[in-house]
C-alpha cells in the first residue's frame, strides 16, 4: 500500500538548496536540536517548546516527533549546512486535504541572519510543488 508521504512525493532523503541543504533528521543532529530549541529567542517564539528543552525532547523529536508529517503528506527535515552538514535549523511543511499547505522554520542561533530560513523555505516550497 503506497503511503501518504509517497502520493505526494516528499520522499527526499535531502533537498539542496542556495547556502542550505533541506535533509532528514538523523541522531547526530539530536544535541544541536536541544541547544537550538533550548535557546531564549527559539522558545520565545515558538512558546509549543517543552522550557527547558532537553536532550530527551530533542531524541524524541528526532527518532518520533518529527516523522509523524510524512505519516500525513508532508515532512519535517533538518536544515544543514551544505558545507559540513551541521544542523542550523528545521523546517516542515505540511499537506491540508483541501490542497493548501503551510511551511514553519526555526534557525538556530548559531546561524541567524544568513538568509537560512530564506532560502530552506525556496528548497522545500520548490520541492513541494515540483512533487505534486
Amino acid at each position: 500500500m503506497e503511503s501518504t508521504s509517497q502520493r505526494f512525493g516528499l520522499v527526499a532523503e535531502s533537498i539542496d538548496g542556495a547556502g542550505v541543504r533541506v535533509r532528514r533528521y538523523r541522531d547526530d543532529d539530536i544535541a544541536a536540536v536541544q541547544a537550538a530549541c533550548d535557546d531564549p529567542l527559539s522558545q520565545r517564539y515558538l512558546p509549543m517548546l517543552p522550557s527547558p528543552y532537553t536532550f530527551d525532547d530533542a531524541d524524541w523529536w528526532v527518532r518520533e516527533g518529527s516523522l509523524t508529517a510524512f505519516e500525513r503528506g508532508g515532512g519535517n527535515f533538518a536544515i544543514a549546512d551544505p558545507a559540513t552538514d551541521r544542523l542550523i535549523g528545521g523546517i516542515g511543511i505540511t499537506h491540508e486535504q483541501n490542497g493548501n499547505g503551510e511551511i514553519g522554520y526555526w534557525v538556530a542561533p548559531w546561524a541567524r541572519s544568513r538568509g537560512t530560513a530564506t532560502a530552506a523555505t525556496r528548497a522545500l516550497t520548490d520541492y513541494a510543488f515540483a512533487s505534486g
